[in-house]
This record gives structure tokens, sequence and C-alpha cells, in this order.
């Protein structure tokens, strides 16, 4: 994802996913903000991972 100067989220992308959660996860992830970066007393855009794991729970009775 690419985090402009304000600390908002202005490009993000699944590298790796499921299809039932890629366009949930870069929704929710659009909403996030940041602090922004200082480089020499200046803000920053900045690149950056994100790595969110989903798992399904277990059936009652599964082991």
């Amino acid at each position: 994802m690419l985090i402009n100067e304000e600390g908002k989220i202005v490009t993000a992308r699944v590298v790796q996913g499921h299809p039932l959660f890629d366009e949930t996860m870069l929704r929710a992830l659009c909403r996030w903000e940041f602090r922004p970066f200082y480089h020499e007393g200046k803000p920053v855009s900045v690149w950056g991972t994100v790595r969110e794991v989903f798992t399904y729970p277990k059936a009652k009775g599964s082991s």
C-alpha cells in the first residue's frame, strides 16, 4: 500500500488472498489512517505491507 504525506492510504492491493476476503479487506484497509512518516523533518509518502491472516472457525464436533 502507498501511504501519503498525510497518513492516508492512496493505493492498496491484495498480493495473495482468497476471493471471499479480498474485496472486504481492501475496503477495511482503505479506512485506516496512519501518522505521517517523516524524513529529515518533512512528511513523506511511504510504501508498506500489511499481513492479515483469516481462518475459519472449526465446526462443532470436528477435531
